[in-house]
């Protein structure tokens, strides 16, 4: 592009001088807000340490880590009854998948898998089995 009249220079020039201006402070506002606050491990750990024993943190934490526990437990306020207690929360997605998945997960028995047979006579390392003939 090509400009001849001083005006049209001036009026070009200011215009790259504002948008290097700009853009100077673009660059400086993405450096700094791309910096996490925390690292991964700091953001993380508490609430792998909450899976872990959700009990535990709730019995020697301070009263804003057991209002947190009860909120991140339970789907809303636990309801209570001056007459019977307690009643029966509606626990978090969490805790419901976790319970299907242990429910699913379970030790193979002593005996293992398979049928018991009875033992070889001989015993070797492969089953030599008796040839037909």
């Amino acid at each position: 592009m090509s400009a001849n009249t001083p005006t049209v220079i001036a009026a070009f020039e200011k215009r790259i001088e504002n948008l290097e201006i700009e853009k100077t402070a673009l660059v400086e506002r993405c450096e700094t807000s791309t910096k996490p606050k925390r690292t991964f491990a700091e953001v993380i750990e508490p609430p792998m340490a909450f899976l872990a024993s959700p009990w535990n943190l709730y019995k020697n934490g301070s009263f804003a880590m057991k209002r947190l526990v009860l909120k991140l437990a339970f789907e809303g306020p636990v309801a209570y009854d001056y007459k019977t207690g307690y009643r029966t929360p509606q626990v978090s997605v969490i805790f419901e998948f976790l319970g299907e998945i242990s429910e699913k997960c379970k030790m193979v028995p002593g005996g293992g898998i398979e049928p018991p047979t009875r033992g070889f006579s001989v015993h070797c390392s492969t089953p030599e089995l008796p040839g037909h003939g």
